[in-house]
């Protein structure tokens, strides 16, 4: 028997930490959608333990990053070490420019627990025991096919597709689209497994010995996540791992005493890198393993995919809401495709270096760590394994602003406000379109209270943010002029967007945010004024200096519908 259901909003296919992002930033903004999965059940094992920096600044923005890190234990950092003991790179978060300065131990059901409460709250639900079986699509929408449990089929017409369904998507599979890479020859193991031993939770623990890899990090306030690679003659099987055979290892390649017991979950597992050529087929979409898959050296998987999964959902809202061009919406495939390409580009590389195997290799890698480590590599891998690096600043959607030189010697030949070489010199360095927007601290809101966070401001707030800078030596004649641009921005824009003016002190300027401390002035390169929108997803997506209406109408017109 076939039913037929007409279009209610996208379909997302797949339930897990990928579709649910979107289903509830898609909810969040008011959109309807269904998700589906073939699974009767939510799944018990915990793929994913780690949930970085930016991913919980993303979290910030849904309003649900309290929860996520009431629920997980903190990490503050990783240490590598040899087999002798000697510390190779020490990884330390505390130093990042982030609310969020440590990694998240927190096993991937219970992110999956966290995010289905929220999407229920928003009146969603996961419709379970659904199997995609068929796809097409034209100009209008899509056309899904779904199997029930019973046998049965539906019909659903959809205006677009999200294929969020892991590394063995059917919705790929549907596209016939390639899954172009390798798969690495070595076998791994993964174990969640309780762990007696002396050291410390505070920290991710890596041992790269002339046996192999291990590397063990807490994933709850009891459990560990262990991962290594198996010896080279040992054939691994889901039937024939056991704890004994991990203990035996760990054993053999960490340099300390310690019991492993009561596994959760063990697994043997094999490496792919792999990425398709292309993240959107016209109104169909891939996020997460759907489209990209690689080591788990770093735990960059899940964060991943729930940073493709809010860039995608929050750009279709606006064009489901008919307030963008599709234009907005294609940049999904060129900013994350690109994101994961360069992804791939680090992880196969380290993945290949921590394998290495045979007393020479190991011996020379070893040393070569240890230098990095001393010459600071720890805090690059700290803020690459953070994703607080990413950026899209080849994106089409992102521009800028800045005075010609012509304009620049008319305002100085004319005494109109212009900035000197050193403001823009500053702005050059603040953050650049495609960039993360930087957060700071010391702000007092317009309307009052105790100092907050920039991005703690946005929390639960999915619309731009225009940032108004009066810079750090504004002249009272241009208060004026901000006031009005805030307002003529809020007028154009309407709910679209938030206007913030920021001040370094009180004054009779209407609906300024006090800048303390100067903090998010030095942030934003704002030692003269200038103007930043900040997209959903906390990237700049515009700037300008001096802070001017026209420019900013231009860059919206080209994309939105305010």
């Amino acid at each position: 028997m076939e039913t037929a259901t007409p279009a209610c909003g996208p379909l997302i296919v797949g339930a897990g930490p990928v579709g649910l992002t979107a289903a509830v930033t898609l909810r969040k903004q008011g959109i309807a959608c269904r998700i589906i999965d073939k699974a009767t059940t939510p799944a018990s094992q915990s793929r994913a333990a780690v949930i970085h920096a930016r991913t919980l600044e993303t979290l910030e923005r849904l309003g649900l990053a309290d929860q996520f890190v009431a629920a997980g234990v903190r990490i503050d950092g990783a240490v590598v070490c040899s087999d002798a003991g000697t510390t190779l790179v020490d990884v330390r978060m505390r130093d990042l420019p982030t609310e969020y300065a440590y990694f998240l131990g927190l096993n991937q059901a219970e992110t999956e627990r966290l995010l289905t409460a929220e999407l229920q709250r928003l009146g969603g639900t996961i419709e379970r025991g659904l199997e995609l079986i068929s796809l097409g699509q034209d100009h209008l929408g899509t056309r899904a096919t779904l199997r029930r449990a019973d046998g049965s089929h539906e019909v659903v017409e959809a205006p677009y597709l999200l294929g969020c369904d892991g590394g063995k998507s059917t919705v790929r599979h549907l596209l016939e689209l390639p899954f172009e890479g390798e798969t690495l020859d070595t076998q791994w193991l993964t174990a969640d497994v309780r762990i007696d031993w002396d050291f410390p939770g505070d920290r991710a623990l890596g041992y790269l010995s002339t046996h192999g890899l291990a590397f063990i990090a807490r994933m709850d306030h009891e459990r560990w996540r262990v991962i290594i690679n198996a010896p080279s003659h040992t054939r691994l099987t889901p039937e024939n791992v056991t704890l004994e055979m991990v203990q035996d290892i760990c054993s053999n390649r960490f340099g300390m005493k310690l019991r492993l017991h009561d596994p959760a979950w063990i697994s043997p597992f094999a490496i792919n890198t792999r990425m398709v050529p292309t993240l959107q087929v016209e109104r169909i979409f891939l996020a997460g393993d759907a489209g990209h898959v690689h080591s788990p050296v770093g735990g960059q998987g899940m964060n991943t995919g729930i940073q493709d999964a809010f860039n995608l959902a929050w750009k279709l809202g606006l064009v489901l809401q008919g307030r963008a061009d599709d234009i907005l919406l294609d940049s999904y495939n060129a900013e994350r495709h690109a994101n994961a390409r360069r992804l791939l580009a680090f992880v196969g590389p380290a993945t290949r270096m921590v394998n290495l195997q045979g007393p020479v290799a190991v011996t020379a890698r070893n040393a070569a760590m240890r230098m990095a480590g001393l010459l600071g590599a720890g805090g690059i891998m700290a803020r690459r394994m953070s994703e607080l690096d990413i950026h899209y600043r080849e994106s089409v959607v992102v521009d800028e602003h800045l005075a010609t030189i012509g304009e620049w010697m008319h305002a100085v030949t004319h005494h109109e406000p212009h900035p000197g070489l050193m403001d823009c010199w500053d702005f050059g360095r603040g953050p650049r379109p495609g960039e993360r927007a930087p957060d700071a601290h010391g702000l007092v809101p317009a309307q009052g209270g105790d100092p907050t966070r920039l991005h703690g401001y946005w929390a639960g707030d999915l619309r731009h943010q225009v940032l108004i800078f009066t810079g750090l030596n504004a002249k009272t004649e241009r208060l004026k002029h901000f006031e009005s641009l805030a307002a003529q921005i809020q007028a154009s824009c309407g709910e679209m967007l938030r206007v913030e003016l920021v001040r370094l002190e009180q004054t009779a300027l209407r609906g300024a945010m006090i800048d303390t401390d100067k903090e998010a002035h030095h942030a934003y390169g704002a030692r003269y004024e200038c103007l930043y929108l900040v997209r959903p997803d906390g990237y700049v997506g515009f700037r300008s200096q001096p802070a001017e209406l026209e420019p900013l109408a231009r860059y919206l017109g080209g994309i939105y519908r305010w």
